[in-house]
């Protein structure tokens, strides 16, 4: 448990480990001096001074690179695999309008068997309209026909 006074306290550790520090510059000389100066944005920076902290900064920085150029390189693979999907769907697409072309044909030319159909049935309907009549006049001639042998047969026509 953390105490709010004393040398237990999280930030008193803090400022020790910054005393010591200076205790280390003091040693150096002019602290100040040994300081080279950063241009930033318009604002001088400090330079570090300690060599453990500058090298594990090296190395933080020499990751940082890393996954840099590695990102990079995957965007790059990423960018690549775009292009070619597009590629592959503007073929795919085109593929498929060519089929949809081709059932456009179809289309058009099942329609016209459609019609040509219909103006067949609309002449067979014609000719069983004609078929019916001859066939109807011809049955009822044949009727006609059978009852006159029949009246003949019986005697009821001299």
């Amino acid at each position: 448990m953390l105490l709010m006074f004393g040398a237990d306290y999280a930030g008193g550790a803090r400022e020790a480990r910054f005393a010591r520090k200076m205790a280390d510059f003091a040693k150096w000389g002019n602290a100040v001096n040994l300081q080279p100066e950063i241009e930033f944005r318009g604002k001088t920076l400090p330079d570090s001074v300690d060599p453990l902290y500058d090298r594990m900064m090296e190395a933080r920085v020499a990751v940082l690179e890393q996954i840099a150029r590695d990102t990079r390189d995957g965007l790059a693979d990423i960018r690549q695999d775009v292009r070619d999907m597009r590629q592959d769907f503007k073929e795919l697409r085109q593929d498929m309008m060519r089929g949809f072309e081709r059932v456009a044909e179809e289309m058009k030319d099942i329609r016209g068997e459609i019609k040509d159909v219909r103006g067949e049935l609309k002449d067979v309907r014609t000719d069983a309209k004609t078929d019916f009549r001859i066939l109807f006049g011809a049955l009822i001639t044949a009727i006609l026909g059978l009852a006159y042998v029949m009246a003949r047969g019986l005697h009821w026509l001299q």
